[in-house]
């Protein structure tokens, strides 16, 4: 294995250098501003309502346009609900719950922590990811805990037994456990 040193100066050189580069991409940005209003002759600021076709959106929506007014398709549902493809996993639907905390992993593996999940996927979610902590390795490194082996197992078969996929959030690491 080769090892590589960084000296001092070599490593400001590049922090330097990163720093002018995203001084310079930061300076392209300037035209991503909302324009501000024109003043009328009187000092008063001119209202341009009903005068655009932008007047009726949130602010946000100049600030960050789209390719298309979100507004237009809002009960179309098809590319929702079609299939997808992860790779080589097939997914019924684009319908995904995130790793986000639900906080039910707090009281252990119980049935509340079960139900939690088993509710997105009788729902129709087609792919549901874990949260990490709920699926916590010992920080020791030891193995994991058989409990949460059978636990996990067992929601996993429960969850594909409602057309779901499922996603474990890795966090920590450890020793799988020996059979």
């Amino acid at each position: 294995m080769t090892q590589h040193s960084v000296s001092r100066r070599s490593f400001l050189r590049g922090t330097g250098l990163a720093a002018l580069g995203a001084g310079l991409a930061g300076a392209g940005l300037a035209g991503c501003a909302p324009q501000s209003p024109a003043a009328a002759p009187d000092g008063e600021l001119a209202s341009t309502a009903g005068t655009s076709s932008e007047s009726d959106v949130i602010h946000q929506a100049l600030v960050n346009p789209q390719d298309y007014d979100y507004r237009a398709s809002t009960t179309d549902f098809a590319t929702l609900f079609s299939p997808w493809k992860l790779g080589n996993l097939e997914i019924k639907n684009r319908v995904v719950k995130s790793a986000a905390g639900s906080a039910t992993y707090l009281a252990g593996y119980t049935d509340e922590l079960r139900q939690y999940y088993v509710n997105f996927a009788q729902g129709g979610a087609g792919m549901i990811w874990v949260e990490g902590e709920a699926f916590a390795m010992p920080a020791d490194g030891g193995p994991v805990p058989e409990e949460a082996v059978a636990f996990f197992t067992d929601l996993t078969d429960e969850l594909k037994s409602h057309g779901a996929h499922v996603g474990f959030q890795w966090a920590p690491f450890g020793v799988a456990p020996r059979n």
